[in-house]
């Protein structure tokens, strides 16, 4: 842990000595100037990695050594506005709208009555802009369920989603049914259609 927040600390005074030069530099041309902004902005990423790196390596040392066991559930499990594709893992009527790890630990703990770590540096795999997921405890060290109602992790997702979808935060909206003008019925024609052109006598 130390040698990461050392790594992140370096990281960062060298970004930030980085951007000082760009902005010093205000003569130079303009291939230079981009050279430079390109690499503090490397530079700046790297930092971000470090510090990430050691927000979880602190994290680790702060888990229990069982909660390597413990079930993994990323919030798109259980948003009812994304597709199976995208990552939702039951049906849309038992998600809720637009889950986040803190309403995910609150149903487990709350309403399930589960242990649960909230891992915000962790990322979901197929979007990684979705930050964040809980670790959930679905079985004591002797191996009995902690919840005798809850034994698969689908059932678990499941739970979740109610008992999210009960929240006022996380409650499915309803879907607005467009209402659809009755289409207009054509006029009948008096006389059964156009007359003709009277002959010439």
């Amino acid at each position: 842990t130390k040698q990461a927040t050392k790594e992140a600390g370096g990281a960062t005074a060298a970004a930030r000595m980085r951007g000082h030069k760009v902005r010093m530099q205000g003569g130079s041309n303009k291939k230079e100037m981009k050279e430079m902004r390109e690499m503090a902005a490397a530079y700046q990423q790297a930092a971000m990695s470090a510090q990430s790196r050691a927000a979880g390596a602190a994290l680790a040392e702060r888990l229990p050594p069982e909660s390597k066991q413990w079930k993994c559930v990323y919030p798109v499990y259980v948003d009812a506005r994304k597709t199976v594709k995208e990552g939702r893992r039951v049906v849309a009527t038992d998600c809720c709208d637009s889950p986040t790890p803190q309403g995910v630990a609150e149903a487990c703990a709350r309403v399930l009555g589960l242990r649960c770590i909230v891992e915000m540096e962790k990322c979901y795999s197929r979007d990684f802009f979705l930050r964040g997921r809980v670790r959930v405890c679905m079985k004591d060290e002797a191996g009995n369920l902690c919840n005798p109602e809850i034994k698969t992790k689908n059932e678990l997702l499941r739970r979740i989603g109610r008992a999210m979808a009960e929240m006022p935060a996380y409650k499915l909206k309803p879907t607005a049914k467009a209402t659809e003008k009755p289409a207009a019925t054509p006029a009948a024609s008096v006389g059964g259609g156009k007359k003709g052109k009277k002959g010439k006598h």
